[in-house]
């Protein structure tokens, strides 16, 4: 997710799959079966809002 070029792929190639990473990190998280930093939580936040505006044909 972090990895800009990993990012910019998939955004091309895929979007729909770079969001049910996301969605199944958040799950994860929520499930107790990943303890992830508020950091990198707020970092996925950020790239799921940007993702969004792709899959709405915004961006």
């Amino acid at each position: 997710m972090f990895n800009e070029e990993v990012r910019r792929w998939f955004t091309e190639v895929n979007p729909y799959a770079l969001e049910q990473i996301i969605r199944r990190l958040y799950e994860a998280r929520e499930r107790g079966l990943w303890s992830a930093s508020e950091d990198v939580i707020r970092r996925l936040r950020e790239i799921y809002t940007e993702l969004e505006g792709v899959l709405e044909g915004v961006g």
